[in-house]
């Protein structure tokens, strides 16, 4: 009876170990899906918030190597205003070089890194639309197209791995570099 005795305290404090470990492990399996569903979260905002940014242009510094005259300053391509009129003191442009000039650029400093989706080039759309035809548009040193033919506004979907703290435009060809907005 002794031995049944121990035999039956030890079990029980087998079975109690196991118990307990059971649950020590099922606290340690709902703490790590707590964690996992914290990370995701996280992640999930994190993403959200960079789709939420749609415009990260806008009010930036930009710079321009030449400027035309003195209403023409790389401001205006990231001011924000754009309409459909042609008359370019209501709806003003940046203009770079002149028609006789090579490699006439315009950046468009962000203030930090962000991932690029899409850059998007409103051009002018007065009699000088041409002057687009021949521009490289660049996210830091990855080139993401060039203006190819006359269009009112260019789209350029940038890979999934470009981050970049810089946008510009530079004219390959003897033509001046003009946009009105830069997004």
């Amino acid at each position: 009876t002794r031995y049944q005795e121990e035999y039956s305290e030890d079990m029980k404090d087998q079975q109690q170990y196991r118990y307990n470990m059971e649950n020590y492990f099922r606290d340690m399996q709902y703490q790590q899906d707590m964690l996992r569903a914290q990370v995701d979260y996280i992640a999930n905002m994190t993403t959200a918030r960079r789709d939420e940014i749609r415009l990260i242009s806008q009010h930036k510094l930009a710079w321009q190597n030449f400027t035309t005259n003195e209403a023409n300053y790389p401001d205006f391509a990231v001011d924000g205003i754009f309409t459909l009129s042609t008359d370019e003191a209501v709806n003003p442009v940046a203009v770079s070089g002149s028609l006789n000039t090579r490699n006439q650029v315009l950046m468009v400093d962000l203030g930090a890194t962000f991932k690029i989706h899409t850059v998007k080039i409103w051009n002018r759309l007065s009699d000088r639309q041409g002057d687009a035809i021949g521009v490289y548009v660049y996210a830091n040193h990855t080139l993401l197209g060039a203006m190819v033919e006359v269009k009112k506004m260019y789209s350029f979907r940038a890979s999934d791995e470009v981050y970049s703290s810089n946008v510009y435009m530079k004219q390959s060809l003897e033509s001046g570099l003009t946009a009105l907005e830069i997004q």
